[in-house]
């Protein structure tokens, strides 16, 4: 690959889109019966298994304690107001006033303090385990999801939604199971005192069930609504402040500006109407709003009946009115905690969903190995479209021999760099198939594959670290492997001029040239030692010396390998084994440079144009 080479440098326009809808959302409209609502919860119970002593602290042992002595202080005040008043017995009044104190100060200790340490370590190990395990299937999908699915959503569901599942089973699951216990508790301590004034004051409650149930339908279209801007949000955050370099060059700051208040002036009414429901729900249901005002109403009205009548003594209906606001408070939690458990289904599911994705790359469970890799490529008759009925490639075939040097060469968007990502099985074709050294891509153990191929792409990609950890990414990190890709790459020439040398930092190489962030993607590809090296459009980008010394580059690294070059600079690819036209996805010419020069054929057009500056057809002078 000799000769001089003459690049036009152009702006690259990464596009900001709209961020699409996801295939993988969870309709509004699904129902949320309770035993769906049975059926998600089931999915998560084995995450809790390797948590079992916690889960037993939390849901029995710690709730049984707390619903006994929340028990002691109404008791307490019951037998102090029908036993020690009436006999005037000081010792036993400062006893019962005692273990009334004792008894509130143990509670609170149990189920704030214990409970909340409790809940907090079991919800970071829960997060822990299923963060791993989400992040983990999120990487394992394939380009179908990544490729329709922005980076703010996929974020979004890393973050957010994965939270909220951790607090639903660390703190609001266990927060049931114990109010539940602590309501059972109190009604049976209320029954033995007297079950009348129990009958009367219960039956308000399908009341304030059917007006909670009534708000959470109200407050569930609410929080989507607040979930789905919040998304918007963080979408236009992302994609903007990724390209900042896009919306300055385009004038675009105040528009996206705008656009971002915009988005956020949509999430902010939709986060103050969710905040006003709440305080609704606090006035309606809450055990300190209407429920406590109608409670107390009841009890009082029936207690002072059944006390005029001498049914009742005044200790025992302090005790009741005392004990009807301890089994309010579960019942508001219990009725809060269901409700934003059923509202936190639809994210439970919607993480369910993507765990059960099938839009991830078939892979064989005992895949074939190429050992050794010897590097010959050949397509048979592809076709692919990323659209169905709209095809990219049509009937295509071609072969790299091993060691072999050939270029995808035409005109833009024909499926030069779809050809590259079939060969990365990024996609696998709609029909035909790829064959690696005999054997079908498809039946390939993939990992072992890539780990043999090494790709240089047009807009070099670098990761936050030294420039020492991008050239050792996804490499075995020995000294031998660095030294040579710094080598061949010629980093060591341009590191000097950096007083941290190899550990300078790399913010996403916003302090590089395209050069010199070029030159370190050729090395980070050098130093996986690759049998076969994918090489798209590597010097377009760059000016005309800076584009020379990447080939130099190219030229060293590709020496015993097969390489498989994208190129829209035809002088480069002179000396290439072969060159495969392409247009229209189908394979119009084959062959060398000088072979494709005397064919009149579309490869002379384009030569002509760039090189002679001729139009198609046009006679020399």
């Amino acid at each position: 690959m000799a000769g001089s080479v003459e690049v036009t440098v152009q702006a690259q326009s990464r596009p900001i889109p709209a961020r699409p809808q996801s295939e993988n959302q969870i309709p509004e409209n699904r129902p949320l019966s309770i035993a769906r609502l049975l059926v998600v919860l089931a999915r998560y119970l084995p995450y809790y298994k390797p948590f079992l002593s916690e889960i037993i602290l939390l849901t029995v042992l710690l709730p049984l304690a707390g619903s006994i002595l929340v028990l002691i202080v109404p008791l307490c005040t019951r037998l102090i107001l029908d036993v020690a008043f009436p006999r005037g017995d000081v010792t036993l009044l400062m006893f019962l006033a005692a273990a009334g104190c004792a008894a509130v100060l143990a509670e609170r200790i149990l189920m704030v303090l214990v409970r909340a340490t409790v809940g907090s370590h079991l919800r970071v190990r829960i997060l822990g385990a299923l963060g791993a395990k989400f992040y983990r299937n999120m990487l394992g999908l394939n380009m179908r999801f990544h490729r329709n699915t922005s980076v703010g959503e996929k974020i979004f569901r890393c973050d957010t939604d994965l939270i909220d599942i951790s607090e639903m089973l660390g703190i609001q699951l266990p927060l049931i199971v114990q109010y539940a216990m602590q309501f059972v508790v109190t009604i049976v301590a209320m029954c033995l005192i007297d079950w009348r004034p129990v009958v009367v004051a219960t039956l308000g409650v399908p009341v304030f069930f059917l007006i909670a149930q009534w708000l959470f339908n109200f407050y569930r279209r609410i929080d989507l609504w607040q979930r789905v801007t919040g998304q918007k949000v963080t979408a236009r955050l992302e994609e903007s402040l990724s390209a900042p370099e896009v919306v300055y060059s385009h004038g675009a700051r105040g528009r996206e500006i705008v656009r971002y208040y915009r988005e956020l002036a949509t999430y902010s009414v939709a986060n103050m109407l969710y905040w006003f429901m709440i305080e609704v729900s606090i006035f309606l249901v809450w055990p300190t709003g209407l429920p406590a005002i109608a409670s107390s109403f009841v009890i009082g009205i029936v207690g002072s009946i059944l006390m005029v009548q001498g049914e009742l003594t005044l200790g025992e209906y302090t005790a009741l009115t005392a004990l009807i606001v301890q089994a309010l408070i579960p019942i508001g939690i219990l009725i809060n905690n269901y409700q934003t458990l059923r509202l936190r289904m639809v994210v439970a599911e919607r993480i369910l969903d993507l765990l059960d994705s099938k839009e991830r790359m078939p892979i064989p469970k005992h895949g074939k190995t190429l050992s050794p890799f010897v590097g010959r490529i050949e397509f048979r008759d592809v076709s692919f479209s990323y659209v169905p009925g709209k095809p990219v490639l049509n009937g295509v075939s071609f072969t790299v021999e091993p060691g072999g040097r050939i270029a995808l060469v035409g005109p833009s968007g024909i499926g030069k760099s779809t050809l590259m990502n079939l060969i990365l099985r990024f996609y696998d074709p709609d029909s035909g198939s790829i064959l690696v050294d005999g054997v079908d891509l498809r039946e390939l153990d993939i990992a072992q594959y890539r780990a043999n191929i090494g790709m240089v792409l047009q807009e070099p990609i670098l990761f936050d670290g030294t420039i020492r950890d991008n050239v050792l990414y996804g490499a075995e990190p020995s000294p031998e492997n660095f030294e040579n890709a710094i080598r061949t790459s010629h980093l060591d020439e341009m590191v000097e001029n950096f007083p941290l040398g190899f550990e300078t930092p790399v913010i996403g190489g916003l302090d590089l040239s395209l050069g010199e962030k070029q030159r370190i993607s050729l090395a980070r590809c050098i130093a996986r030692d690759p049998r076969l090296l994918l090489l798209d459009e590597p010097i377009s980008l760059l000016d005309p010396a800076s584009g020379q010394s990447i080939l130099d580059a190219i030229e060293r690294s590709v020496e015993g390998r097969t390489a498989v070059f994208i190129s829209h600079d035809l002088l480069s690819l002179r000396d290439v084994d072969k060159i495969i036209v392409l247009k229209d996805g189908v394979v119009t010419e084959e062959g060398t440079h000088d072979q494709l020069m005397e064919r009149e054929g579309l490869f002379r057009d384009l030569w002509d144009m760039q090189v002679n500056r001729r139009k198609p057809g046009e006679e020399l002078p």
